[in-house]
């Protein structure tokens, strides 16, 4: 057919030539999964782009190159998905990232016990198959166990999921780098990468709900959150398409949440002090309804303590810098300053929580 004839060679070659702002070489991997995690993409479309990609790990392992790890993040949406062949394609490209960066030192090999769970022939405890059946509702705990039975690696493993949020958000699939991340250098605009905005929105929210033990808040806050928050009140360019302006706000849902300080405990974590946990609902800032995961009890709800010092310094910054956003180019500033106001500043329980003990200069 013509996808065989044409679209499997062609779109190789066009992923082949992709490269940064300062004309970097950026991982395939990273362009493939971009294009099969955005909006309206067909299941045939997006197992062939899945597979693909999938191509692409065997090569990049062999080169050393850490760009496995860049679909990682997208595959982690897609496990979301309603439909089980997507679902399917996910957990077989993970993987086979297991496979092939076996014994190779770089970044990729960090999330090892991630690859192993997504392998049916390694994987006992019956998550691979909760993913296949169940999907979305499965994710959370996909997560916390890839973290549960990692051992001393915990940290390094945690982090690096978070930080591939940043990333892939980012457009950031540097092949070869040499020093530190350079989020300057990335393969699209901030915001344009619509298909990676809605995935790191999936995954952040899956590390939510998954738990403070697991994903605490000021983790994901400080390796992804606060780079996004800020990127958000810097943005100054036109959103392009109501896709693009979807993906955006998605992402700005997810980030905002986190300087709202509430702490989200999973079941194998309540105890005395946050017994009685509800999770209450409520409209969007887009007028649809959606789950707010704050979560409460008798004595009100749990926050971060100490709240952390550059939470505060990111939310004084947009509102006071709010009376100058006027124009389309400054429309996410302006969704994001919106949103701070409604749901952090304007809720109840952050203000009885976090406002009230705030030093008497930042109130």
């Amino acid at each position: 057919d013509v996808y065989d004839q044409v679209c499997s060679k062609a779109v190789p070659t066009m992923c082949d030539a992709m490269k940064t702002a300062t004309g970097t070489k950026v991982s395939p991997i990273s362009v493939l999964m971009e294009c099969a995690t955005r909006f309206n993409v067909s299941v045939d479309a997006i197992e062939r782009l899945v597979s693909l990609a999938s191509k692409y790990v065997h090569r990049e392992a062999h080169d050393l190159s850490p760009g496995s790890i860049y679909g990682v993040v997208p595959a982690l949406m897609l496990l979301a998905s309603t439909d089980q062949r997507v679902r399917k394609a996910a957990l077989g490209f993970i993987a086979n990232i297991g496979q092939d960066v076996s014994g190779v030192e770089n970044d990729s090999q960090i999330l090892k016990n991630l690859y192993d769970l997504a392998s049916s022939d390694k994987e006992p405890s019956g998550v691979h198959s909760c993913i296949l059946m169940d999907g979305a509702t499965s994710l959370p705990k996909f997560l916390s166990t890839a973290l549960q039975d990692s051992g001393e690696d915990t940290s390094e493993l945690r982090k690096c999921l978070v930080r591939q949020c940043l990333f892939t958000a980012c457009a950031y699939g540097e092949v070869l780098k040499e020093n530190e991340e350079d989020l300057s250098n990335c393969w699209l605009p901030f915001g344009h990468a619509i298909g990676g905005c809605r995935a790191a929105s999936v995954v952040l929210n899956a590390m939510e709900l998954a738990g403070e033990s697991t994903f605490p808040l000021a983790l994901r806050w400080e390796f992804a959150g606060k780079e996004i928050f800020d990127r958000m009140a810097d943005f100054n360019g036109a959103i392009r398409n109501e896709q693009m302006l979807s993906a955006c706000q998605t992402l700005l849902d997810a980030v905002v949440r986190m300087p709202k300080g509430v702490l989200v405990y999973d079941s194998s974590t309540w105890n005395k002090d946050v017994s009685n946990v509800i999770i209450s609902t409520g409209p969007s800032h887009r007028g649809t309804r959606k789950r707010s995961y704050s979560l409460g009890n008798g004595d009100g709800v749990s926050f971060v303590d100490p709240y952390p010092e550059n939470m505060l310094s990111s939310i004084l910054e947009v509102i006071s810098t709010s009376s100058e956003l006027e124009g389309e180019s400054n429309q996410l500033s302006v969704e994001l300053c919106e949103a701070v106001v409604r749901n952090v500043l304007g809720s109840r329980s952050w203000s009885d929580g976090v406002f009230n003990k705030l030093p008497n200069e930042s109130r």
